[in-house]
């Protein structure tokens, strides 16, 4: 029990480092984003984009990950490393009031919801937004696939 506690932890902790690895430069990127005439994308744009589909990338910390989105708003996902790998599953939701896109995962970021403004770009990959007033903002070459690619 306590290795198997272990290991999910360090799973998440490794995400979580994954994650705000992409922070960097990431207010500089929106007010690029900004300057070329974007704007963040609406309720009816998160739901067509994200219902159905498998968002996969390496971290520069050679973690692999992906995440499927079910059209019934579940979430499964898998991030991998050298010594193993931590499996997790959750909801998705837009919350069309406010244009954002929330994921709460089980274990993964002690369960707690999290909500972003999304930028959508040409070749099928997005810029993740935190809430206003906060700092994550990732890295915005995360491919998204139609479909559960990853077979998740």
């Amino acid at each position: 029990m306590v290795r198997k506690s272990s290991i999910a932890l360090a799973g998440a902790a490794l995400l979580s480092a994954a994650l705000l690895a992409g922070c960097a430069g990431g207010q500089a990127r929106v007010e690029a984003l900004e300057a070329e005439g974007r704007s963040p994308a609406t309720a009816s744009e998160l739901i067509a984009f994200f219902s159905d589909t498998t968002e996969r990338d390496k971290t520069d910390r050679g973690l692999d990950y992906a995440v499927y989105r079910a059209p019934d708003g579940e979430q499964r996902g898998l991030v991998t490393w050298s010594g193993g790998s931590e499996e997790d599953v959750g909801q998705w939701r837009v919350d069309e009031e406010e244009g954002i896109i929330c994921s709460r995962w089980e274990r993964w970021r002690d369960g707690a919801e999290r909500c972003y403004a999304v930028y959508l770009h040409d070749d099928r990959s997005v810029t993740w937004v935190g809430r206003v007033g906060t700092s994550r903002i990732f890295d915005s070459r995360h491919p998204v696939a139609q479909g559960n690619v990853a077979g998740l």
